[in-house]
């Protein structure tokens, strides 16, 4: 039987596991029924793949750097890569779990994907997801085991040359449109142990155990507050009964943070390449601080009942998935996100300043998320003294945010804005570009009050919650900016122009981009006329797609 060579290398896809890339055709490897691996210059038949003797191969695909097995539904699957970070205790392991098992549901229920988790993926998932949510026994104390650095069950082992080396196995959420299968996107995440993120240098080079920063979309940093003393302190000064405040201390989650930036850029080469990773910085264990009264009600309207504006909930309800009353279809509303973001920002800067300035110094992108993937506090096994919990009081709350969030930017989800009721809200009339991409907004009922913002709030007219004042004001887009000079800091100074008032004395401030050659607004020198100000468009994702959905649904009722 001939010899042929692949016509056409296919798709390039990167391993889950190594995550070296390669072609699917003309560099995938195939696996015999003797467990063999075949190049694929030796396939006669695409549509029909078998080897030399006429037997096909059913037994899979294989990555041709590191021979493990790759689902052949991820070779057909535009896939992202998640780096889970936090300190030991943080709950990583049990985020991503409570993650996986509700955005099944909602994308389910919701959107009408089918969800699976191919590969070795299945085994670990299913395994996290009978322990949290097991439906047999739902009052026995349980626990999901601490994560190791190394071992068989959450590493494989792959070999280089006479070297065998452990990479951490990925955690993957595969969604298909039942309407349209080739939009086929997959999740893969990563959980490790907490102590991989704290050692100066990794202390056994033959476990890679954090190298998939190097690869990595987005960095989902996790947050404890039980591990920011000070918070812990005022959160039992409130009377909440909790275990995990009984033991404080460990690593500091600045210290833990700069670790991992560090180590990033050693495996990136530059500091630009890790700048432009997005980052969801996730406050976990959110329930206590509900219980302790510690978190702004900011009521604003319900869009999914398009009720009046006297019917009032919390901005911290359920979920951020809403329904077009138009075309009752789901979408993700960014701006109740990016005001959850202000609210937890705002909150981790009061007890624990230096994670917000060593996020700021080093990436571009940053939404902060509330999240509590259990709801409840745990419980102390008699027995083992372990922190232990029981699967009829699992709540999770708010633990796919992040997800949700990072599915719109990469146009799998749609998201948009609501319409705003500004009429009845005060607009914003002062702003300031500190830096390159980021911006402060005044409120304008109280001008001590400066709202941080990145370029993203600011393309379309939005709401920002003022806390001190518990209120909403609106924030015109970039457009109906115009430059009013300089701080002493060195800080651009804007006013910010009503859209009526534009229209009605015939200006037209419709610059479309803003300078972006150095830490200010404008590097020029300043003139006697007003200057525009303009929107920068978002960088581009490493997978080409515009972070930016192209077609916003019709903005409507939710403030």
């Amino acid at each position: 039987m001939p010899v042929v060579s692949a016509k056409l290398p296919g798709r390039q896809v990167k391993c889950p596991h190594c995550w070296g890339s390669f072609f699917t055709r003309s560099e995938m490897l195939y696996v015999g029924e003797d467990g063999g691996f075949h190049p694929p210059r030796l396939v006669q038949n695409w549509d029909n793949p078998r080897d030399l003797q006429g037997r096909p191969f059913s037994f899979g695909r294989a990555c041709p750097h590191c021979r493990q097995p790759v689902s052949s539904q991820l070779l057909e699957t535009q896939s992202v890569f998640i780096s889970i970070v936090g300190t030991p205790s943080s709950g990583k392991t049990y985020l991503l779990a409570s993650m996986y098992q509700r955005a099944r549901d909602q994308l389910s229920k919701r959107y009408n994907r089918a969800i699976s988790f191919p590969g070795v993926s299945g085994e670990l998932v299913n395994r996290y997801f009978d322990k949290l949510f097991d439906l047999n026994d739902q009052d026995e104390l349980v626990d999901l085991p601490k994560t190791q650095e190394g071992g068989v069950a959450l590493y494989s082992e792959i070999k280089k040359g006479q070297d065998a080396y452990q990479y951490p196995k990925p955690f993957t959420m595969r969604m298909t449109n039942p309407l349209r299968r080739e939009d086929a996107f997959a999740v893969v995440a990563y959980d490790n142990a907490g102590e991989s993120f704290t050692k100066a240098v990794n202390l056994d080079s033959h476990v890679k155990s954090i190298d998939h920063l190097e690869d990595c979309d987005m960095i989902l940093v996790v947050i404890d507050p039980v591990q920011i003393p000070s918070l812990a302190q005022e959160l039992r000064a409130k009377g909440v009964q909790d275990p995990q405040l009984d033991n404080l201390g460990g690593t500091k989650q600045d210290d833990m943070l700069s670790g991992v930036i560090e180590r990033t850029i050693g495996l990136r080469g530059t500091e630009q390449s890790v700048g432009k990773t997005p980052v969801c910085v996730v406050v976990q264990k959110w329930d206590m601080l509900r219980e302790a009264g510690m978190i702004p009600d900011l009521p604003r309207i319900d869009p999914n009942m398009q009720r009046q504006a006297a019917d009032l909930i919390p901005l911290f309800d359920e979920d951020p998935i809403n329904i077009d009353p138009e075309t009752n279809e789901a979408y993700v509303d960014l701006e109740e996100l990016q005001a959850i973001s202000i609210v937890v920002r705002e909150m981790i800067r009061k007890y624990e300043p230096n994670i917000i300035h060593t996020l700021d110094s080093n990436f571009r992108t940053v939404r902060y998320f509330a999240a509590s993937a259990l709801g409840s506090s745990p419980e102390i096994h008699p027995v083992s003294n372990k922190l232990c919990f029981r699967p009829k009081n699992v709540n999770p709350f708010r633990v796919t945010d992040p997800l949700l969030w990072l599915l719109t930017r990469f146009n799998v989800l749609e998201g948009a804005g609501a319409s705003l009721h500004s009429s009845g809200y005060e607009r914003a009339t002062r702003a300031r570009q500190i830096s390159s991409n980021r911006f402060q907004i005044q409120s304008p009922e109280d001008q001590t009050v400066w709202i941080d913002v990145d370029r993203d709030y600011i393309k379309n007219e939005c709401m920002l919650p003022d806390m001190k004042g518990e209120r909403w004001f609106v924030v015109p887009s970039v457009n109906n900016w115009v430059k009013a000079g300089k701080t002493r800091s060195g800080a651009t100074l804007y006013d910010i122009q009503n859209p009526e008032d534009l229209a009605s004395s015939g200006s037209s401030a419709t610059a479309s981009e803003l300078d972006v050659g150095t830490d200010e607004m404008d590097s020029a020198s300043s003139t006697g006329h007003q200057e525009e100000v303009a929107d920068q468009d978002v960088h581009q994702e490493r997978s080409g797609s515009d972070p930016e959905p192209e077609k916003k649904k019709k903005r409507w009722g939710l403030f």
